[in-house]
């Protein structure tokens, strides 16, 4: 019995060896609780980490420690893809640590934390994009030598072309209701816009086609003759329009 409480009293102190060896070594006790917290990000338990970097931040609040911890913790909560609450921290951070070598980060984090919370389709709320694009357009504009700006124009590109696409998704809707006045009227902004090419080649013809069926066959020539510059729609496609068009004004004369 004695060699069994022996062997048992070995095996705790072996345990509790093993956690005092994981533990991280630190200077102080602020220093210790920050790198428990950063191990703890790194293998993923990120509420262990967001409670010992809170614990951190009210028992030593005026520790240079801090800042880092303000962000370790938008970090963990960023890569639990809570997305609203990591922006929250990150522009907390920012109100308050101005001149801060890291501010560059933190703003270009704000914009990925936006531009990963756009909805996955299209036919929700767009708001996420537009945010995206003003916090990258901030980084940019007040960080130009960033290392992160470099990134910007690709996430502004894909967000504008997120948007663009809603545009279409609104007009098409208003076609297929066979609310050819909204949608004409739609397609023809979307036209007017800066949009890329490709996409406008796809409007031009529903454009045409919402004149068409709304009975605006002077408009629809028009837009016709249009096509004739800019070439969005086939030879072909143009003839077959044009022809539908005159008979529509030819029997509406009549």
């Amino acid at each position: 019995m004695n060699n069994l409480k022996v062997l048992f009293l070995l095996a705790i102190f072996a345990l509790l060896g093993a956690c005092a060896s994981n533990k991280p070594k630190g200077s102080s006790e602020v220093e210790i609780l920050f790198l428990q917290a950063q191990k703890n990000v790194e293998n993923g338990q990120y509420l262990l980490a967001i409670d010992r970097l809170d614990e951190l931040k009210a028992s030593f609040p005026l520790s240079a420690y801090v800042p880092r911890a303000e962000i370790l913790k938008a970090e963990a909560l960023f890569k639990q893809e809570n997305y609203q609450d990591a922006i929250d921290v990150f522009e907390n951070f920012l109100a308050f640590h101005q001149g801060h070598p890291k501010r560059d980060y933190v703003q270009w984090m704000i914009g990925e934390s936006y531009f990963l919370s756009m909805p996955e389709t299209i036919d929700r709320d767009l708001s996420m994009a537009y945010e995206a694009i003003n916090s990258f357009t901030t980084l940019a504009k007040d960080f130009p030598r960033s290392k992160y700006v470099e990134k910007v124009p690709e996430r502004i590109k894909s967000c504008n072309e997120f948007i663009l696409k809603r545009e279409i998704y609104i007009a098409d809707f208003y076609f297929k209701t066979k609310k050819y006045l909204s949608a004409s009227s739609r397609y023809k902004d979307f036209l007017a816009s800066s949009a890329p090419s490709k996409m406008k080649r796809e409007v031009y013809p529903k454009y045409v086609e919402s004149l068409l069926k709304n009975k605006n066959y002077a408009d629809c020539l028009l837009a016709l003759e249009t096509n004739s510059v800019v070439s969005f729609m086939s030879k072909d496609l143009e003839k077959s329009f044009r022809k539908k068009c005159e008979k529509g004004m030819q029997e509406k004369e009549l």
